[in-house]
């Protein structure tokens, strides 16, 4: 049987965890699942209009896409590396041959051969510095193309930095990711950089009290502002039908050195971790890990879905304890009517 001292370590809570327990164990085993409807959120940086509401009958999206995303970010992880050894034909070799490079100043270099002969130009002074990729956002546009927002740090050898964004457009061929267009963007001045509410105000719609009580325990989300309005404090309660009480509390920040957001959970028994929160197309993916009171390590894909003004869904998919894979949870949260 599993142990119920394990589920903190898996979702942002106590929640997701005693849910997947609850789940697993209503069933015989087998996940219990629903049918749910979509999720919508802005993406990290500037502020955006809230999300166009989706019918409750939208179609799950396409389980390959979570494939192609990491094969996205590994191209993202290879190409650095090529890039740090100086080899100009192994990072080409991400490029397509009709691809073009746009600078900050609007400068367009077309075609793989020209790119080429731009980094062979520049090799010294790059394989003297040390090329980051962050890719903070990844949208799937047809299932062969994707637009990737990432930011990129240039740490050069005198200790000085460089930091900027980029937007990429990749296209699938012959079963690879390439790039096929790259614009660099100009680094936000620190009048113009935004601070951790405009970061985080995409995510307002999460603030208020939401409730379920479909499953196998009653779950209270409460979601607010701290006092400067840079962090969303959430904190979860769950209640089993027998009684027993688990609650966690988590912070929603954004991480200025890593340029993402970033969230920080504890529950009541004594389990932490943290989560990276990352927009794909039309939802919020928060990669989670996290430790128990007894040492085991935890993981988590969370994925939260707006609905509309009153509802959301939240799923934990590829969840496991030690490597040990455990069903995957889908919950609908419903807000609370407005007291009179």
């Amino acid at each position: 049987m599993l142990k119920k001292s394990f589920v903190a370590a898996l979702v942002p809570a106590t929640l997701g965890a005693l849910l997947g327990y609850g789940v697993a164990m209503s069933g015989g085993g087998k996940p219990a699942g629903r049918l749910v409807p979509a999720l919508q959120a802005g993406e990290t940086g500037e502020p955006q209009a809230p999300p166009a509401k989706e019918q409750v009958s939208a179609p799950p999206a396409r389980a390959s896409q979570s494939t192609d995303e990491k094969a996205i970010r590994q191209v993202a992880a290879d190409y650095v590396k090529a890039f740090r050894k100086g080899d100009v034909d192994a990072v080409l070799a991400f490029w397509d041959a009709d691809a073009e490079f746009i600078d900050e100043a609007g400068k367009i270099t077309k075609g793989r051969e020209a790119i080429g002969a731009l980094l062979r130009k520049n090799r010294n002074a790059l394989q003297a510095s040390k090329l980051e990729i962050r890719p903070t956002s990844i949208r799937f546009l047809t299932p062969d193309v994707a637009m990737v927002d990432a930011n990129t740090v240039f740490r050069n050898a005198d200790g000085t930095a460089d930091k900027g964004p980029l937007t990429a457009v990749l296209i699938k061929k012959d079963g690879r990711w390439l790039l096929r267009s790259v614009r660099d963007l100009p680094e936000p001045s620190e009048d113009e950089s935004p601070g951790p509410y405009e970061r985080l105000k995409q995510l307002e719609w999460l603030i208020g009290e939401w409730d379920d009580t479909n499953l196998e325990a009653e779950v209270h989300l409460s979601c607010r502002w701290n006092d400067d309005q840079s962090f969303l404090v959430q904190r979860y309660t769950v209640k089993q039908k027998d009684k027993k009480f688990f609650s966690v509390t988590q912070w929603v920040g954004w991480d200025p050195a890593r340029e993402q957001i970033r969230s920080w959970f504890f529950d009541s028994v004594g389990g932490f971790g943290e989560g990276v929160w990352t927009r794909e197309g039309n939802q919020w993916v928060v990669e989670i890990e996290g430790l128990v009171p007894d040492g085991d390590t935890g993981t988590s894909r969370n994925i939260w879905r707006f609905v509309d003004d009153n509802h959301f869904v939240w799923q934990a998919k590829e969840r496991a304890v030690d490597s040990r894979p455990l069903a995957d949870v889908e919950v609908q949260f419903a807000r609370q009517a407005a007291k009179p």
